[in-house]
């Protein structure tokens, strides 16, 4: 169901790219605002909406494994459940500062952030084994870090690369933008 979750942002990524694009193009820099802005509010609300479902979900989960008995086992997969569900809010949220990159060209700073992501993601989880025997908490920490770090690194990126003042303000969002963005 995470999966099914996760595909509701489907195509918002490309399409923000898209106006993105398009609105570097004509260096204009009011309608680049206001797509970050309008993206940022809907994706924003997308994903703690998905977030929260997902979270909801999670004795569904349980039960539908036989994990509801199971308390030492049970407790460890509400937790890693937990963790991925925040992970999921998270990556949603890193669209728009992803969308903004690519759409202003400026993919070496996206393929960096990645390989930074990729990095430390496999780091966490190799110290989460590390230092204690297998535990799911741990890993779906190291997952949900992993990508708090990346939708930093993804922000920083947006200033330091895109150089827009506001270009992640929600208060530049647009009701008209957000219909021609997710139409």
């Amino acid at each position: 169901s995470l999966v099914f979750l996760s595909l509701l942002q489907a195509g918002m990524g490309p399409a923000l790219v898209r106006f993105t694009a398009q609105a570097f193009a004509s260096d204009n820099h009011e309608n680049i605002r206001q797509i970050g802005g309008t993206a940022a509010v809907v994706l924003g609300s997308l994903a703690f909406l998905t977030g929260g479902l997902s979270v909801a979900l999670i004795p569904t989960f349980l039960k539908a494994y036989g994990l509801d008995g199971a308390v030492d086992l049970r407790v460890d997969t509400v937790r890693f459940l937990a963790l991925l569900s925040a992970s999921l809010t998270v990556n949603m949220l890193a669209l728009v500062p992803q969308g903004l990159l690519l759409g202003a060209n400026r993919y070496s700073f996206d393929n960096f952030v990645t390989c930074m992501d990729q990095i430390l993601r496999i780091l966490f989880m190799v110290a989460s084994f590390h230092f204690k025997s297998p535990s799911l908490t741990l890993l779906g920490l190291s997952i949900f870090v992993s990508g708090v770090i990346r939708l930093t690194l993804l922000i920083v990126a947006v200033n330091r690369g895109v150089r827009i003042q506001g270009a992640l303000s929600p208060r530049n969002a647009r009701l008209a933008m957000a219909r021609s963005i997710f139409s």
